[in-house]
Order: C-alpha cells, then sequence, then structure tokens
C-alpha cells in the first residue's frame, strides 16, 4: 500500500493486481503485472517526466520467479520486464 504524487491509494496484491484508488475510496483503476506467478515485493516511486515536466508514479515488483517488472506510470500501465536475476542470488 502506497501513495500516489497526486494523492491516489495505490493497492498491490499478491496475485499481482494493481488497484489505485482516489483518497474517497472510488475504485479508479485496476490491472495485472503479473499472470502466473506471485508478488514476492514492490516498490512505488515518483518521478519527473522528461517530456513535459510532469511527475509521474511508478511501481517495481519482484515476482516469484524471481523476475523485475516495471509500470513507469500507473496511470498509463505499460508493463517491462527485465532480465532473469542470476541464481545465484538468494532472497
Amino acid at each position: 500500500i502506497g501513495w500516489s504524487f497526486s494523492e491516489d491509494l495505490i493497492v498491490v496484491r499478491e496475485n499481482g493486481e494493481i488497484l489505485v484508488y482516489t483518497m474517497f475510496g472510488a475504485l479508479k483503476s485496476l490491472f495485472n503485472v503479473v499472470k502466473d506467478s506471485k508478488v514476492i515485493d514492490y516498490r512505488i516511486f515518483m518521478s519527473r517526466n522528461p517530456y513535459n515536466g510532469s511527475f509521474v508514479t511508478g511501481i517495481v515488483v519482484l515476482n516469484s520467479k524471481k523476475k523485475f517488472l516495471l509500470v513507469k506510470d500507473i496511470y498509463d500501465p505499460k508493463i517491462q520486464q527485465f532480465q532473469d536475476i542470476p541464481s545465484k542470488i538468494k532472497f
């Protein structure tokens, strides 16, 4: 659970669903980043959009298959997957 730059509540479920609520509890958006595994950990971050200078809220998710998934902007969710973590690294 965390907050976006525009004060929306962000809920990340273990099954990969990401729900965005207004501060008054109305569901604003729902999307899924994990299709066939579980969420192990995640981080919500804010960054500045280089094109127009506005701030955006993003999420990085680590799933149970040890893959990082990035959503740069929760209001325009496009999922980017990174390469596998080497098997020698233990969690």
